[in-house]
């Protein structure tokens, strides 16, 4: 047996197709990588030799009757080793109740919800949501930083439990992060998000181009709500991390009444990071233009974005 037809035999095992001898070579297959005690990411020399012996053995007659089927821990085991094995930067998880990924890159990771809905992990956050999660409810759980861009289903809410706190989120797009001293973050970019920071404190609606702050671990502290398009211009820096360009212009388009278009559909998806006071227009078209080498013309209040060598 390959590598390549054990793949596609384990996708069928995942996937309930499979007959009890496939079921059995897949299981005869994690018990001996298992008997190794070689199994991890860091150990890929030994992991490839051990492979390549089992998969030989693997060719020989196999009695299903007399094997074993996996426990649920089990099924953990054979996913993690699977996507471990292929060399992936992401640990995806598929467990019989739940979906869970971790970002172990230091670079984005790019993650679609059954609803379509788009997440971007940063590096070492982790998502996870119950197999149920289209059919009988939209529920998150994250544990770090996340950009989401949700997707409306009619009046359907999707709930991110977020540490302590609780987000009901519609159709919309925005970011969640926190810093080490217990400091949330909730940026807002498009839709409607209400916030209920701890179990025991008020629900706080929150707009586009707003951005909420406040003490995940001490709910006595007093939140605060900035605004990105304040029109008086304080001249308040936001840090802005990894966000959409296209969430991004929908700001400044707030800010500035102007109408952004895009000359191609993958420059939407640019990844757009820096300081942004939004006090000026051609600033911060410049500072945009710079970070990903892009050409922005104004027309009236049209703004159109194009790659440089356009």
């Amino acid at each position: 047996m390959t590598e390549l037809e054990f793949k596609e035999l384990l996708k069928k095992v995942i996937d309930g197709k499979a007959n009890p001898m496939e079921r059995s070579l897949v299981d005869t297959f994690y018990e001996k990588l298992g008997a190794s005690e070689e199994v991890g990411t860091d150990s890929t020399v030994n992991l490839k030799r051990n492979k390549e012996n089992i998969f030989r053995e693997l060719n020989l007659p196999t009695d299903a009757k007399n094997k074993k089927h996996l426990s649920s821990k089990s099924w953990l085991k054979i996913a993690a080793s699977f996507f471990a094995f292929t060399l992936l930067s992401a640990l995806v998880i598929l467990h019989l109740d739940q979906n869970y990924y971790e970002n172990t890159h230091t670079s984005m990771l790019e993650v679609e919800l059954p609803d379509g809905s788009q997440v971007l992990l940063y590096p070492n956050a982790k998502l996870k949501y119950k197999q149920s999660y289209l059919t009988k409810d939209r529920v998150l759980e994250l544990e770090g930083d996340a950009f989401f861009d949700i997707q409306k289903i009619g009046n359907s809410k999707l709930l991110l439990h977020f540490g302590p706190s609780m987000l009901e989120v519609l159709g919309t797009s925005f970011q969640v992060a926190s810093n080490d001293n217990g400091i949330s973050q909730v940026m807002l970019f498009s839709g409607l998000v209400s916030v209920i920071p701890h179990s025991n404190t008020e629900k706080i609606l929150i707009r586009p181009g707003e951005v909420l702050r406040y003490d995940s671990e001490h709910p006595q502290q007093d939140y605060t709500v900035r605004l990105m398009v304040d029109q008086d211009n304080h001249k308040e820096t936001f840090n802005i991390d990894g966000i959409p360009l296209k969430s991004l212009m929908r700001i400044i388009d707030m800010k500035f009444g102007t109408t952004t278009k895009f000359s191609e559909k993958k420059i939407e998806r640019l990844l757009i990071g820096g300081q942004f006071t939004f006090e000026d227009l051609e600033d911060t078209l410049a500072q945009i233009s710079f970070i990903h080498n892009l050409k922005i013309t104004i027309k009236d209040d049209q703004l159109m974005i194009y790659e440089e060598n356009n």
